[in-house]
């Protein structure tokens, strides 16, 4: 089968890693970069540099759009993978179905019905629910979101729990991790105020974080934000954060409550010991007590951490369980998964015409 990623294209994006894993499960597959495009906002609220604005962001994803059809038509796909891809609109999608003759597949990583909360009314991602019905198999990483957007498609929607791309994440000895990533405790993820609620627990126990710059501009807590190491950090980079660290953390974002996030996977294939928020999901991939821990509170999360920083010989047997584990979830096994949905639908196809 050939397939045609179309998503981001930088290292350690989900669209690679679902590249990798076709190409892993046989299929002959090609990275179409796309990514959603608006041009600088503008300084002045005039009505003319507003209007032009609206414009040339208009005209800027049109062009993107066309040139995206066109590339697709030259690459002729069985099928067409869309990761994300949030200002794709319906004619969009029916111009590539027209152009190619594809089936169209689409996983997007956030909650695709998340509301903005304060810049504005509506759906966070645009054009999320056309794409939920405009595609023929939909995926989704959340079981609670299953059901809620069965309800907005007539198919199925198909349950594509993330997983470990590891070319991308693998484990680095603490020797081969420069000093600078040293720490007792590393959290790597941006800033909410949730998360930094939880890890103030822990911020005097020789805690790093990794993450964009709101944790120097939007966390009120001095001793969380003195433990900000200045930047984000990814890939091999955070390979070595982990090798360097005596325990991760991963502190869910409120889309993500009881279910698991992209750091469920990514910490244990670099070798981490890690903590991880209680959810309900995380046992079908990881059991706690024995290929790592969590917690339910901010006190728990600070005893345990103190409990596990003393106990280095039962740091290591998790860690090692949890790498053993996280082989069953790699993203050749999710690609192989997508392609059995995609025959499927091509039969059903096939039988009704």
């Amino acid at each position: 089968m050939r397939v045609a990623v179309v998503g981001g294209f930088e290292r350690g994006a989900l669209s690679e890693s679902f590249l990798n894993g076709f190409r892993e499960a046989g299929a002959d597959s090609e990275l179409v970069p796309y990514m959603n495009w608006r041009p600088a906002r503008p300084q002045t609220l005039r009505p003319m540099a507003l209007a032009r604005y609206c414009a040339d962001a208009w005209l800027g994803r049109r062009v993107r759009i066309r040139a995206l059809v066109r590339t697709l038509s030259a690459i002729r796909p069985h099928l067409v993978f869309f990761v994300k891809c949030d200002d794709l609109d319906d004619p969009a999608y029916r111009s590539i179905r027209e152009q190619t003759g594809a089936i169209l597949g689409a996983l997007h990583p956030d909650d695709p019905l998340r509301q903005w909360r304060v810049r504005r009314l509506g759906l966070r991602n645009r054009h999320a629910v056309t794409q939920i019905k405009a595609v023929d198999g939909y995926f989704t990483w959340s079981l609670q979101l299953v059901a809620t957007l069965t309800s907005i498609r007539e198919r199925p929607v198909h349950y594509l729990p993330f997983a470990a791309d590891l070319s991308v994440y693998r484990p680095w000895e603490p020797e081969a991790a420069a000093p600078e990533y040293s720490a007792q405790i590393s959290f790597i993820g941006n800033w909410d105020p949730e998360r930094e609620r939880w890890l103030e627990a822990v911020a005097d126990l020789d805690l790093a974080i990794w993450g964009d710059a709101y944790w120097r501009t939007r966390c009120k807590s001095s001793i969380v934000r003195s433990a900000w190491r200045g930047r984000a950090a990814y890939c091999d980079e955070m390979a070595k954060i982990c090798g360097a660290s005596k325990i991760t953390l991963n502190v869910l974002r409120d889309q993500n409550k009881n279910e698991v996030n992209m750091r469920t996977f990514e910490l244990p294939a670099c070798g981490s010991f890690f903590l991880h928020e209680r959810s309900e999901a995380l046992a079908r991939f990881f059991l706690p007590g024995r290929d790592c821990d969590d917690f339910g509170t901010p006190a728990e999360l600070r005893e345990k951490a103190q409990f596990y920083l003393q106990r280095e010989d039962l740091r290591t047997q998790l860690a090692a369980s949890a790498l053993d584990r996280v082989g069953a979830h790699t993203y050749r096994e999710r690609a192989s998964e997508v392609l059995r949905a995609v025959r499927a639908i091509g039969v059903n196809c096939d039988s009704s015409q």
